[in-house]
């Protein structure tokens, strides 16, 4: 009985995250849609191009709400804090730049969470 339960957990446990990963250097990114490998890789690009990557390992998620709409999950590496608006517009330029330069037939919106993606602001 105590091994039927033992399964039953990781089978459960498994099945709630059926996110894609893409990894290189020292981000990763999750993604719920496999046809969105293509957006994924720019993503990355853009990452590394526009100098957002960190020495220390981040995880972002990208979430395919329909097909032209997108959530992009960035995870807040610090307790909550007084957000100042130099942090505010940053989010509100990445969202723009990213919309212009990758999700240009959709629209995509910068959503802030925890560490188990889950919504802790979202901008609009």
């Amino acid at each position: 009985m105590k091994n039927i339960f033992v399964l039953f957990f990781l089978l459960f446990s498994c099945s709630e995250n059926k996110d894609f990963i893409y990894e290189k250097n020292k981000l990763t990114i999750h993604y719920t849609d496999i046809k969105d490998s293509s957006k994924v890789r720019m993503l990355y690009s853009y990452w590394k191009k526009n100098k957002l990557l960190t020495n220390k390992k981040q995880h972002i998620r990208l979430l395919n709400n329909s097909d032209t709409s997108y959530y992009l999950q960035l995870i807040l590496s610090e307790k909550i804090h007084d957000v100042n608006y130099k942090e505010i517009k940053f989010r509100y330029d990445l969202q723009a730049d990213l919309n212009k330069n990758i999700f240009s037939n959709s629209n995509l919106e910068i959503k802030i969470t925890d560490n188990s993606f889950k919504d802790l602001e979202l901008i609009n």
